[in-house]
């Protein structure tokens, strides 16, 4: 875990692509929030979508581009939103984490907790 050290001049923003291809990882495979000048959520995206055991994998990444405009050095924070109510998601389905300038994680999210999923 490393802080994330913004910029003057620059904004950023968060992706996520879903990199197994499993019949258990449906909708948006990819995609990425708004800039911070347009925030924004990431697609929909829904794991483990049947009975059988398994699940996704997941990468996220941070880019990072000019913006001209941004006269001063933004602070920047992931929020994470659990949408469809399932009974195999648990703890905080909408938390956010520290900002950039005083990091923190998230509250903690459980997912797949019905006995079916395998332990990694």
């Amino acid at each position: 875990h490393s802080e994330l050290q913004t910029r003057l001049h620059k904004e950023y923003r968060l992706c996520f692509q879903e990199t197994e291809g499993s019949s258990q990882c449906q909708l948006a495979r990819s995609s990425c929030t708004g800039w911070t000048t347009s925030p924004s959520w990431t697609k929909t995206y829904r794991d483990d979508t049947d009975g059988r055991g398994g699940g996704c994998k997941y990468q996220w990444k941070l880019e990072e581009r000019p913006n001209s405009v941004i006269n001063e050095t933004p602070v920047c924070r992931v929020c994470f939103k659990e949408t469809e109510g399932s009974s195999q998601c648990q703890g905080s389905r909408n938390t956010c984490s520290g900002w950039s300038d005083s990091p923190g994680y998230t509250a903690v999210f459980r997912d797949d907790t019905d006995g079916k999923g395998r332990r990694l």
